[in-house]
């Protein structure tokens, strides 16, 4: 068991119980994990640390409508779904940017117009340009209107060789975070948490080398464990 994120099937192993049981203290939040799309993915040095202290690793799972101010955001490893992953976004315009970006949802969500979507997204980019500098830019609509199946999340676009997405440095766009949310609470948590990552010139560094979005977990999993109970500013 040498990797570090660990799938359900290897939990079980490890930890000598079924994958019924496994599945049911994941759902019931009583064993440190996060969802992904329909699956879920365990960070084994937070398994460790929970065998050995019996820390209550427990969140409150919430929709996005009962978000609030006084609670805990959801993390951003529970945000991230590894389908709406583009890892090697091509260079060019920014309307080719945002359309390889959207290609993912999509593709695993009805209901979503592609052209709006896309018009909304470029809309913004005209008005403002949403690259924050460093390499990084933060894609979103002016007003939140989308709605998933599995509830709100973000897009991870990595263009290796980097392109021109207007950012105030001057400096090629290598990191997307494009936001998908239907309410302008939760996208505003989820832009000041994204921010905050981006503060972490390290962090950045290691997402933009990843070759695979389990790859993309583990760096946001390995992020929180290392700053837990972190709040957005």
């Amino acid at each position: 068991m040498e990797d570090t994120v660990m799938i359900l099937s290897e939990v079980a192993e490890y930890l000598k119980f079924s994958e019924k049981t496994i599945l049911k203290m994941a759902k019931e939040n009583r064993i440190p994990c996060t969802r992904i799309g329909n699956q879920w993915r365990f960070y084994r040095p937070l398994l460790d640390k929970w065998l050995v202290s019996g820390i209550d690793f427990s969140t409150p799972r919430q929709t996005e409508d009962q978000l609030s101010e006084d609670q805990l955001l959801v993390p951003l490893s529970r945000l991230y779904r590894e389908e709406l992953t583009v890892l090697d976004v091509e260079p060019g315009s920014r309307v080719h940017i945002l359309r390889q970006l959207i290609k993912p949802v999509l593709e695993q969500e009805t209901g979503i117009e592609g052209d709006d979507l896309l018009e909304g997204l470029y809309e913004r980019e005209r008005l403002n340009p949403t690259a924050v500098g460093h390499g990084i830019a933060i894609p979103h609509l002016r007003t939140p209107s989308v709605q998933l199946s599995s509830g709100p999340s973000f897009i991870v676009g990595i263009c290796p060789e980097g392109t021109d997405f207007k950012a105030p440095d001057g400096k090629p766009v290598r990191l997307f975070f494009l936001i998908l949310t239907q309410n302008e609470k939760t996208h505003i948590r989820i832009l000041s948490r994204l921010m905050q990552l981006c503060r972490d010139e390290n962090v950045c560094t290691r997402l933009v080398q990843q070759s695979s979005a389990r790859g993309i977990t583990e760096v946001l999993l390995q992020q929180e464990y290392q700053n837990p109970g972190k709040r957005e500013e």
